[in-house]
């Protein structure tokens, strides 16, 4: 059955390493008391339709003709001979890989699929499962019986499976897909993904209509620019001002040669420039870090302006423990929002 591992490493190949990468903060809830009700009934909406799709998957667990030998167990091979099958070893039937990668790795959080070994284990357990003939999981009819937001970021769904007459409880989590950067219903899992139910993140930091502005002194720059350096971060410092209790910092990565290695760059440095400008700043209540990037318009003008930015209160950045938390899940206690201008591209000419 060695053929197994490499065909379910084959279907699993285009998710693995996906929650190492830092997603953005869109799954933190940003709306304000006049349309908490609709973003409340939008993520309800969400997490149903994620729910069925879930449940729709695992009714697909079940053996299906190999897709190789449809079924015949036996294939031509390059001269012309009858050979058996390599993909499934000549059973016939093998348990549907899309069916399984969906149930057993693409909903599991983002912390879930980032531990090492995550994919190994995937497909060690789709072999187990095979050849049993039936996978864990398995649901032949199921009924909504329910569901209710938790917090911020969290969801419960209960489920009346087959001919049950109780309904069975799961949990889900609201967060940002590492390759998408857009927020998604993940299932909860106990061993990766903390507490239950999950802390409220920063609540987003109230902008009034024309909020007291003032930069800061040139010592605090210096000291600032000084610890961002010691940091070893790519971004130079280019300006900094207080809003009203918040510090306000203005970062440029001159390095990025792309898109990419911009976003990559933010993800790495929003917690330690954060950070670094509260310590600089031991008066600051809050901060906002503006990503900056160099924006070319239609007549060939090229300025900085903000394209990403991060927010969060000191009392909630004091209680983060970064060395426990994943990147995706880290990004996730931030405020981040996006900006990109209209009829405008990102320049990186000099």
């Amino acid at each position: 059955m060695g053929t197994w591992r490499w065909n379910v490493g084959l279907a699993l190949a285009v998710v693995a390493g996906v929650a190492t990468a830092g997603g953005r903060g869109d799954a933190v809830a940003t709306a304000g008391p006049t349309d908490a009700a609709a973003v409340a009934k939008a993520r309800t909406a969400s997490l149903t339709a994620r729910l069925r799709e879930g449940c729709e998957a695992r009714k697909r667990l079940v053996r299906v003709d190999c897709p190789k030998c449809r079924g015949w167990g036996r294939v031509e091979d390059r001269s012309g001979r009858i050979a058996t099958c390599p993909r499934c070893d000549g059973a016939k039937l093998m348990l549907g890989t899309d069916a399984y990668r969906k149930v057993h790795y693409d909903f599991k959080s983002p912390a879930f699929r980032g531990r090492d070994g995550a994919t190994d284990e995937a497909n060690a357990a789709y072999t187990a499962a095979n050849g049993a003939g039936r996978a864990p999981g398995f649901l032949n009819a199921y009924r909504i019986d329910r569901l209710e937001l938790v917090g911020v970021n969290g969801g419960s769904a209960w489920v009346f499976e087959g001919t049950d007459s109780v309904s069975r409880e799961s949990r889900w989590l609201w967060l940002p897909e590492a390759t998408t950067k857009k927020p998604q219903w993940f299932v909860y899992s106990l061993e990766t993904d903390g507490d239950w139910p999950p802390p409220d993140p920063a609540p987003p930091i109230p902008e009034g209509p024309l909020p007291k502005r003032e930069p800061i002194t040139a010592d605090e720059l210096k000291l600032l620019r000084q610890g961002v350096a010691d940091a070893h971060l790519p971004h130079h410092v280019e300006s900094g001002r207080r809003e009203d209790g918040q510090v306000v910092v203005a970062a440029f990565d001159g390095a990025a040669a792309d898109a990419g290695a911009l976003d990559a760059g933010i993800d790495r440095a929003v917690f330690a420039l954060t950070r670094e400008a509260f310590a600089a700043l031991p008066d600051a209540k809050a901060v906002r870090v503006e990503f900056l990037a160099r924006w070319r318009d239609r007549f060939g003008s090229v300025t900085k302006r903000p394209y990403r930015t991060s927010s969060i209160a000191r009392g909630h950045f004091e209680r983060i423990v970064p060395g426990r938390l994943a990147p995706a899940e880290l990004l996730a206690l931030f405020d981040l929002r996006e900006t990109i201008p209209e009829d405008e591209v990102m320049w990186w000419k000099d």
